[in-house]
C-alpha cells in the first residue's frame, strides 16, 4: 500500500516522501498543515494536524476511523497515513 494522504471530504491522493527515504518533520507540517501529532497505528504512522480541533479545521472522518485504534480524539484537517519505513530518524532526537 502507498501512503495516503486523505482531506476533511475524504479525498484521497497517494504521496511520497520528495527524498525518496523518509519524510521530514518540514514536509509532514506542510502535509498536515501546521504541527505534527503522530499516531503509532502498528504498522503505519497517521500524522495529523496536533492544533486541529483548536483551528477549527472541519473534522476528518476517515482519519477519525485510522486513528480510533489508539484514541478517542477527532481528527481535523488533512493528515498522512504512511508507513514506518518512512519516519526521519531525527524526528525523535531531542
Amino acid at each position: 500500500m502507498s501512503d495516503i494522504i486523505c482531506d476533511h471530504k475524504g479525498n484521497m491522493s497517494a504521496a511520497y516522501p520528495a527524498n525518496k527515504q523518509y519524510y521530514t518533520l518540514r514536509e509532514l507540517r506542510e502535509i498536515v498543515g501546521g504541527e505534527v501529532e503522530l499516531y503509532d497505528l502498528i504498522n503505519y504512522w497517521l500524522a495529523v494536524n496536533s492544533r486541529g480541533k483548536i483551528l477549527r479545521l472541519p473534522n476528518n472522518e476517515l482519519a477519525t476511523t485510522w486513528a480510533s485504534e489508539v484514541t478517542d480524539e477527532e481528527v481535523h484537517g488533512t493528515a498522512l497515513l504512511f508507513s514506518k519505513n518512512y519516519i526521519d530518524p531525527l524526528y525523535f532526537k531531542s
